[in-house]
């Protein structure tokens, strides 16, 4: 952000020295000795505090991911004699109150869910714990390297602002995947077989079967989307045809041959979508796949999915076939949009041993299946194609597909959510017939690159 302060590498509470003592005891002269003694101190130090029955606060966001949570942390209780304290505020008072902690640098609680475009906000390298540095965490290969990747600071790859590249940061862990989210492309598979059609492989195909289903006297609708409120839906059409919103180096590149042509797209299939979906939300976009008057679109996974799979209220339950975005071209990719939680260690917790023990317990193979099973969102491979969970979610193996491919993220800017909000606006404004494509676009450029001129570096 323009006029930024510099970061100090500390915490304020000189917790930057702890950290490279560790680092040495594990690297220095005395070598295996060294390691082993502060393995050892390690582990003396977690069972003291475990007899005495410390308290973990966790921020979490309200509903599944909590409810989760709260079905999963007993049997850590039980192992350890720690206590977990889940408190959910819903997702804006969530955000809010992450923030502000960060911050006004509270110890209240020991660990924040962060949903992936919050990392910038939270200024990680100051506000949270990296976790290869102070624990010597290692990756897990069953975890997908982009969900790692998300919760890594600075970016390891990707636009990041010069505000942050003239840090000189190195990168580092400074959270763990809890939820595995990325948005999904689902269509009705038994309209497909029906029509003799086939499934399609690129946008234009998706195009094709759009006009080929549409029926408006039905109706049937060949497409669906959320379009109100700068949703990001549309952006994997975007990413998928080859545009992009930034560069590496935080140019704007939006309107370009590629943006133009994914403009275009999203303006044709709206030819095919309800009338009034320039407004839709999750709900209305829902209610055409429950109703059975959807062919396809864009969504996340989670309730919307459950309920689109459920036949008590779904006429399109058991018809729906998920996968990774169309691609661009025959023989490409398609590129879908990250949307994973975190959970982040908070560096000025009083208790970073015990929320590091309960971040790995959580996560690990065993202990993620029962949160996913209890309401968590999967973020495993192993996970995502367990029997047990795929009969019962069966978009999850399109998922593990979204995470390999791998999705792309969000701007990694404190303004990425303005930034979006922009883009998204102008494509509901020619969603609505206000705009052309190309005028559309530029005007997505022209206002992004205001609010940028003032906003970041």
């Amino acid at each position: 952000m323009a006029g930024e302060p510099s970061r100090e590498r500390t915490d304020g509470l000189g917790r930057i020295d702890r950290r490279v003592t560790r680092r040495q005891a594990l690297k220095t002269g005395a070598g295996i000795g060294a390691a082993a003694a502060a393995m050892q101190f390690n582990v003396i130090s977690r069972r003291s505090v475990r007899a005495q029955g410390a308290t973990i606060r966790i921020l979490v966001p309200q509903g599944a991911l909590a409810d989760g949570l709260t079905k999963t942390a007993p049997a850590y209780e039980e192992q350890t004699g720690n206590k977990i304290s889940v408190e959910a505020f819903p997702y804006q008072d969530l955000q809010t109150k992450a923030i502000t902690l960060a911050q006004t640098k509270s110890g209240e609680y020991d660990l924040y869910f962060v949903d992936d475009p919050w990392m910038p906000n939270l200024q990680p390298d100051i506000n949270a714990v990296a976790i290869d540095v102070e624990y010597g965490y290692e990756r897990d290969p069953d975890i997908f390297d982009v969900c790692y990747d998300v919760f890594s600071w600075p970016p390891p790859y990707g636009p990041v602002p010069q505000s942050v590249r003239d840090l000189g940061l190195e990168t580092h862990q400074y959270g763990l995947p809890i939820v595995g989210n990325v948005i999904l492309y689902t269509i009705r598979k038994d309209v497909v077989e029906e029509k003799g059609l086939k499934i399609p492989e690129t946008w234009d195909d998706a195009l094709a079967v759009a006009k080929a289903v549409t029926d408006m006297d039905a109706p049937f609708y060949g497409w669906t989307a959320r379009q109100a409120g700068g949703n990001v839906d549309s952006i994997p059409i975007l990413w998928s045809l080859g545009g992009d919103i930034l560069d590496d180096d935080f140019n704007v590149v939006l309107n370009s041959d590629a943006g133009l042509r994914a403009f275009e797209m999203i303006k044709e299939l709206d030819q095919y979508a309800p009338p009034g979906s320039v407004t839709y939300q999750t709900n209305e976009f829902a209610a055409d796949f429950l109703a059975g008057r959807a062919m396809m679109g864009m969504t996340w996974p989670g309730d919307t999915l459950v309920a689109m799979e459920d036949p008590a209220q779904s006429q399109s339950a058991g018809k729906l076939l998920y996968m990774n975005p169309p691609a661009g071209a025959p023989g490409g990719k398609g590129a879908s949009v990250l949307g994973n939680w975190g959970l982040i260690m908070n560096a000025f917790s009083t208790q970073r041993d015990e929320a590091y023990d309960f971040m790995t317990w959580i996560t690990s193979q065993e202990h993620s299946l029962e949160y996913a099973k209890n309401g968590g969102v999967p973020f495993r491979k192993s996970n995502l194609n367990d029997p047990e969970l795929v009969a019962k979610f069966p978009w999850y193996p399109a998922q593990a597909e979204a995470l390999a491919a791998p999705p792309k993220w969000r701007p990694r800017t404190s303004a990425g959510s303005e930034i979006v909000q922009l883009y998204g606006a102008a494509v509901q404004i020619m969603i609505s017939d206000d705009l052309s494509p190309q005028d559309a676009l530029d005007q997505a450029t022209r206002d992004i690159e205001d609010f940028m001129a003032t906003a970041i570096d």
